[in-house]
């Protein structure tokens, strides 16, 4: 193997832990509220479409009605974009929101209409 051919490899070796540390140094943390009626025990992510879901980003306790918690919100491939769905206490119901923006947001409202049942979302 040549000199440059070395070279070459560590210098990729070097960005690739240097990209890897500056993506995990980027996690943005949102401020999670409970804008509806049952508790939240179970939040999970996944690229607009994929189904392809990550693991529970929440650590007990369950998130109460009204109240808010400070969550990291690690958006796959870096795309500030997401699927959201949350596992609510009782009886294990699923609500999913659609295209989450997750990047350079502070407070994430979760509500569900309960006349329609139809998700949605405030930022600030």
């Amino acid at each position: 193997m040549g000199r440059s051919t070395l070279l070459a490899g560590s210098l990729a070796a070097a960005l690739a832990l240097y990209a890897n540390t500056a993506i995990a140094q980027e996690v943005d943390r949102i401020l999670l509220v409970n804008g509806m009626d049952t508790s939240i025990v179970s939040l999970i992510l996944s690229p607009p479409g994929d189904g392809i879901w990550s693991d529970n980003l929440l650590s007990p306790p369950p998130i109460e009605p009204g109240e808010g918690r400070q969550t990291a919100a690690q958006p796959f491939a870096e795309k500030c974009i997401q699927d959201m769905r949350v596992t609510l206490a009782g009886d294990g119901e699923t609500v999913e929101w659609k295209r989450v923006k997750l990047c350079n947001v502070k407070k994430l409202g979760l509500f569900r209409d309960r006349s329609s049942g139809r998700a949605f979302v405030t930022y600030e």
